[in-house]
């Protein structure tokens, strides 16, 4: 089972799966048949690990994952070269994890037995690198913390750039959607005798709590407002709906700040 890195037309974001076929041509046509399409082989990897050497590769680029046609095997990276980069550097990596977990494995279970030995060089040696590589993370770290700081701000300075306009052209816009969300203060206000006896003992408009302990009460209300559930009022009565979301109910405007540039 290989192993297939395909490619996204000319861009750089990147697909990573395997297939059972030896021939990964049929998976691609499968692939562009369906909404990912101008995908091209870029790799391909044969190995009796398949399994293993995707989830190694999908773990390692993590950070670069972006959701793509509906799939999560999609990776952006910055270029075709730091693919082959990554590429190249993961296979003798996964080797050597392969072996290292599977050497230690046999020996996590068992019971010590023994002295302590001395270092040897190559034990000395592995050590520092393993302090050489603790160090340089806490470096990227710091430098990361940073960067993700001087990031936020320079995305607030562009939305204050924007202000309350719809964006800027070829940098940056809003995305706008209105919700209408169930106004409680409102319901209190316009509905005090159904507040008082129900919402006051009931933190959440929860149904089947009402119909369950409180069997009387439930009756009377959904008799006065058996619409109570937002589904039902879409489904059954949407001009109910629509009244109920003028009364109870209030707008409220969300809205996504997406970079173009």
């Amino acid at each position: 089972m290989p192993v297939y890195v395909f490619r996204e037309g000319d861009s750089n974001i990147f697909k990573i799966g395997l297939t059972r076929d030896q021939d990964v041509s049929p998976r691609r046509r499968q692939l562009n048949s369906g909404s990912s399409a101008g995908l091209r082989e870029f790799e391909v990897i044969h190995t009796d690990k398949p399994s293993e050497l995707e989830g190694f590769l999908h773990s390692l680029l993590k950070h670069r994952n972006i959701k793509r046609h509906g799939g999560k095997e999609f990776f952006e990276m910055m270029s075709e070269n730091h693919m082959r980069e990554v590429l190249n550097l993961a296979g003798p990596m996964f080797q050597r994890s392969h072996f290292a977990s599977k050497s230690v494995s046999s020996f996590e279970k068992l019971q010590c037995e023994g002295s302590i030995r001395k270092a040897k060089q190559t034990d000395l040696k592995l050590v520092s690198r393993l302090r050489e590589i603790e160090k340089r993370l806490w470096e990227i770290e710091d430098e990361a913390v940073f960067l993700r700081f001087e990031m936020e701000m320079i995305e607030c300075e562009l939305k204050a750039s924007i202000g309350d306009g719809p964006g800027i052209d070829g940098v940056a816009t809003w995305e706008s959607a209105v919700v209408r969300k169930f106004c409680l203060p409102l319901f209190q206000e316009r509905e005090p005798d159904i507040y008082r006896r129900v919402l006051e003992r009931f933190a959440t408009l929860d149904i089947s709590v009402w119909r369950e302990q409180e069997p009387q009460l439930y009756q009377e209300i959904t008799g006065r407002h058996p619409k109570l559930d937002v589904t039902s009022w879409r489904l059954q009565d949407s001009r109910l709906y629509k009244q109920m979301q003028t009364t109870y109910f209030t707008p409220t405007v969300t809205r996504k700040f997406v970079m173009l540039a």
